[in-house]
């Protein structure tokens, strides 16, 4: 069978952020709208997530509790099984990346003239602790054995002891703002993406630059296979510069081969800017969300199955 797109329309506005959840079997979208959604593997909408009074920036979910953070400053938890709201934290700025395990750590920007930092949120307790400030404005965010790894908006990464609650280690890999950032499965590496155009695949323990990514315009979000042999990256120019597209009228999701570094395919996939992808947790099927408010869920089929990547033992 080749590979399946199905458009879901739901949202108002442009999409910001998407998540498969762990299990695989349900999605989540996140909108500019102030709504979040739940959509099952054959699109349909199983629920709504609506409170937010501002644009919503970023979701994660773990077990049965879903995450949605937005400009209103405020982090909600919901119970996945009957929508209801668990409770609201007012996190005093705008939560741009979360990490949900058994802990919730987020980082946050400086907009609103407030102090971007990093913090913890204990899901038994609902208590904020602010772990650091920070003198930049950070967007992604994932935890690794005893430390934090962050990105901030200047292209750098930086890791954060969690024992001593300082940071051991920072490296600049993007010369702009980096727009995504991801661990592998396995998390010895993570991907990140940029404004400056490129993606990269950084060591987790070093921050050694291990591959490099190049795409002819600004990359909004990227997300690495489950086998560590492919990432897709998606973009475009904003949404105030769409004049400027030369009579560009469709969006790519472009497939690169990690071993050679080559782009190997792409999917059409959105008539605007694309805002954010991620790979189910078993590399079956992608998701994405575009300026144009619309979600795509692809399965992929045949033809990209036998696609010419490189084989990894």
């Amino acid at each position: 069978m080749q590979s399946t797109k199905q458009s879901i329309f739901f949202h108002e506005r442009p999409i910001t952020d998407l998540k498969f959840h762990r299990d695989g079997d349900i999605f989540f979208t996140a909108s500019k709208d102030c709504s979040a959604s739940m959509i099952n593997l054959e699109g349909k909408i199983l629920g709504s997530f609506d409170k937010h009074s501002g644009a919503i920036s970023t979701i994660d979910s773990f077990q049965n509790t879903f995450l949605t953070a937005g400009t209103d400053l405020l982090l909600v938890k919901w119970d996945i099984l009957t929508g209801s709201i668990e409770s609201t934290i007012y996190c005093d700025a705008v939560v741009r990346g979360i990490d949900f395990g058994e802990q919730i750590y987020f980082c946050t920007d400086n907009s609103m003239s407030k102090e971007a930092f990093v913090g913890m949120v204990d899901p038994k307790t609902n208590a904020l602790h602010r772990i650091i400030s920070l003198f930049e404005p950070s967007s992604k965010i994932f935890k690794i054995d005893n430390s934090i790894i962050f990105s901030t908006t200047n292209g750098k990464v930086c890791k954060l002891d969690l024992r001593n609650q300082r940071i051991i280690q920072e490296t600049k890999v993007h010369q702009s703002k980096i727009t995504d950032m991801k661990p592998s499965a396995c998390r010895s590496f993570f991907v990140t993406s940029s404004m400056d155009s490129s993606a990269k695949i950084i060591d987790t323990e070093t921050f050694i630059v291990k591959k490099r990514f190049d795409s002819e315009e600004p990359i909004n979000s990227v997300a690495v296979f489950n086998t560590n042999d492919i990432i897709v990256c998606v973009g475009g120019i904003n949404a105030r510069d769409v004049t400027a597209t030369r009579g560009k009228s469709s969006f790519d999701t472009n497939f690169f081969d990690i071993v050679t570094q080559q782009k190997i395919g792409y999917f059409t996939t959105h008539f605007g800017t694309i805002n954010a992808i991620d790979v189910h947790p078993q590399s079956t099927h992608y998701i994405s969300g575009g300026e144009d408010s619309s979600v795509c869920l692809v399965k992929l089929g045949m033809d990209f199955k036998e696609a010419p990547f490189t084989k990894l033992n």
